[in-house]
């Protein structure tokens, strides 16, 4: 009798073990969209850029002292996304979302042409406005630990507007801060109640186009260089495509319908010759991109070209995986392992180990119980 109702013991415990293997993820009734906080958020990340105190470690650990900066417009379009990816992250603890893509997409989907990412949790009082931010702050660590910190403070994107996401479910908050280059504006769209998921925002309609008379003789130039070139994260550095082009007449580029800022590509005669910064091309998520490159005559050279992720490290603001750290950094994103308060009392953690202990606790616990079980045996025996 003893030795069954071990035996059973073992059973639930390895059946908890394969549910963590699994990855089974809260329900839509157990998450709660929380509103009431974010503008608090925002006006610390606000008054950080204002402070005067804004400094941070460049590439090579030195230190560099941000003058006051502009603040970020808040956009309702950037909060829904940041919301989706807070109720994602109680699922996938990730600047990867569930369906395998990542923040970029729909950020790019609105007109923005650069994005960034943080993300971060913490346990019952761990999980305010202030101790989050004071975490994405990073202020006791170096370059490769301050993404979070970049990222709001645009040293690696000159981001204009921000929208800030809120959660909690199973007794944690999660937080995330999505980035853009908008101006700010839209309305708010309260996520609660729903029966069913939200789904993504919608892409702006674009208005008519009136036709336009058409032009037999717009030159399409010939692509000397990059074109299908594949750009890896794992190797970084800049991309470069050459047209076979008078450089005299180019005016812009265009990737996926977006245009440009020239502050993301380095552009120089040699027929015309485009270098795009890394910064710029590690905040693309994976996939396939059109780039054309436009010329005052009217001409134009189109390019594809495709941007792998499988090998590369994440960077987490935000990300961000830098993914916002411990912490997630997309272009920047964070990471946070919280510690519950009842009885650590310590700070959140940054980074993304807490998935992994977890498993290893339960099959220690599993391992563990089926050796009780084999003792009791031979004592019964």
């Amino acid at each position: 009798m003893k030795f069954r109702l071990k035996k059973s013991i073992v059973l639930c415990l390895i059946c908890t073990m394969l549910l963590g293997v699994m990855g089974i993820d809260a329900s839509a009734a157990d998450i709660t969209y929380v509103y009431g906080d974010v503008g608090t958020m925002h006006s610390l990340v606000n008054n950080f850029r204002q402070s005067g105190e804004g400094w941070y470690y460049n590439s090579n650990n030195q230190r560099v002292e941000a003058q006051q900066l502009s603040p970020l417009a808040y956009d309702y379009n950037l909060e829904k996304i940041a919301m989706i990816r807070a109720a994602e992250l109680v699922q996938s603890y990730s600047h990867t979302r569930p369906n395998g893509q990542d923040v970029s997409g729909l950020v790019f989907g609105l007109g923005m042409n650069m994005v960034g990412e943080n993300i971060a949790y913490g346990d019952g009082g761990l999980g305010n406005a202030q101790t989050i931010f004071t975490l994405w702050r990073e202020e006791d660590k170096m370059y490769d630990g301050q993404g979070h910190r970049r990222n709001m403070l645009g040293a690696d994107m000159p981001f204009t507007s921000i929208g800030i996401g809120h959660v909690q479910a199973n007794g944690r908050d999660y937080w995330v801060q999505v980035f853009g280059s908008g101006s700010g504006g839209g309305s708010r769209e309260d996520l609660n109640g729903a029966s069913t998921a939200p789904s993504d925002p919608e892409q702006p309609s674009q208005p008519d186009q009136p036709s336009r008379p058409e032009q037999p003789n717009v030159p399409v130039y010939p692509v000397l260089e990059g074109a299908g070139a594949v750009w890896s994260k794992s190797t970084g550095g800049s991309m470069v495509i050459k047209i076979d082009a008078d450089f005299s007449k180019f005016s812009g580029v265009v990737i996926n319908d977006v245009v440009i800022d020239p502050s993301y590509y380095d552009a120089w005669s040699g027929s015309t010759v485009i270098s795009f910064k890394p910064e710029f091309m590690n905040a693309l998520s994976a996939g396939d991109y059109n780039c054309r490159v436009t010329y005052t005559d009217g001409g134009y050279a189109d390019v594809s070209f495709k941007v792998d992720t499988t090998t590369g490290t994440q960077n987490t603001p935000s990300n961000n995986q830098n993914t916002t750290t411990g912490t997630q950094n997309n272009a920047a994103g964070s990471q946070n392992n919280a510690t519950n308060t009842t009885t650590t009392g310590r700070s959140p953690q940054t980074g993304d180990a807490s998935a992994n202990m977890i498993l290893v606790f339960l099959m220690f616990a599993a391992v563990s119980g089926m050796a009780v079980c084999l003792i009791s045996k031979k004592k019964v025996q």
